[in-house]
């Protein structure tokens, strides 16, 4: 039996250290990368000459939603909206905030968290442009990036009734496309679900069932059957990742994660790799499997080098002591 503290730890941990295995290789062809790294790709983390992996916007917004969540109380909508505007002023962008907003909470005075690591560019824009009067409301533009889905997984333990719904809720804050927002609700119910306990068929099941009841749910609902297919048929190969798109849409991001979870459900290592390995948007859809992967077998199937050689571990390490408690 998988605690539930380890199912979120593995939950945050596994999305780091996807993102810190991809973000090197995130701009490079499948051919380039098994030029420069060999016919297996990347197997470790590479970006640095000590060994070490550095996180990139991905968990740096997923630990923003964290903290959101753990704020939230009877608005954690508005609470994760606050958390993502003290996200954008460490990546230079000074929003429309009161010093009171701005200073509250620890993550924004970290650092190690004050580094631009290819943020993108929906998310600078979105929360650049906020006003008070659109605190908590659908961003104004139609993007589906894939920015929407690789922060929202700390939704799974927020306290509400609806966690498609606040999943949705907070991918809208920065991407107004439905398949952008409803990617983020499918994660979000995906993970609470694993976190639960269900194994990651039942999950599945119920996240559909959820997504078919929303409007404009086509694109997303297809992602995922598409993932569901392509797992039973295609074999375990950077090839066949990459016929379910590039992840950098939100749809594609989730289906590439869910297809490399359901061919290794239970190799952490394996999954984060396939999904890593691709000529595409390599660091978020490791972050999303591992997310998925860490809810699913805890963090202990987590390889510990991987965690040791995290250069933000020691503030990953207590954004997860926080959650733990809840």
């Amino acid at each position: 039996m998988i605690e539930r503290s380890s199912r979120i730890a593995g939950c945050i941990w596994g999305g780091a250290v996807g993102d810190a295995l991809g973000a090197p290789i995130e701009f490079m062809s499948l051919g380039a990368i098994r030029r420069k790294y060999g016919d297996q790709g990347v197997r470790k983390y590479v970006e640095f000459e000590d060994g070490t992996g550095a996180i990139t916007d991905d968990t740096q917004m997923l630990l923003f939603t964290a903290e959101g969540v753990l704020k939230g109380g009877a608005d954690i909508l508005t609470a994760i909206h606050k958390s993502y505007l003290r996200w954008v002023y460490t990546q230079g962008v000074k929003p429309a905030i009161s010093k009171t907003v701005l200073d509250a909470g620890w993550l924004v005075h970290e650092s190690g968290l004050n580094r631009r690591r290819c943020p993108g560019n929906t998310c600078l824009a979105s929360l650049r442009q906020y006003s008070a009067d659109l605190l908590g409301e659908v961003a104004q533009n139609d993007s589906k990036g894939c920015g929407s889905v690789m922060r929202v997984a700390p939704v799974a333990w927020a306290k509400t009734d609806d966690v498609f719904g606040l999943g949705c809720a907070a991918s809208w804050l920065t991407h107004g496309h439905p398949t952008g927002w409803l990617s983020g609700g499918a994660l979000a119910l995906l993970i609470n679900r694993l976190l639960e306990g269900d194994d990651l068929d039942t999950a599945l099941d119920t996240v559909l069932a959820e997504t078919r009841k929303r409007d404009d749910s086509e694109q997303v609902e297809e992602a995922i059957l598409g993932a569901r297919r392509a797992a039973s048929q295609w074999s375990a190969t950077a090839e066949s990742v990459e016929q379910l798109g590039g992840g950098w849409i939100a749809e594609e991001a989730l289906a590439i994660a869910i297809f490399c979870a359901l061919k290794y459900p239970t190799d952490f290592r394996e999954a984060v790799i396939l999904a890593a390995n691709i000529s595409g948007d390599s660091d978020s859809t490791a972050a999303i499997t591992g997310n998925i992967m860490g809810t699913m077998l805890g963090v202990e199937a987590i390889p510990q080098e991987w965690i040791d050689n995290l250069q933000e571990r020691d503030v990953i390490a207590k954004m997860v002591a926080d959650c733990e408690k809840k």
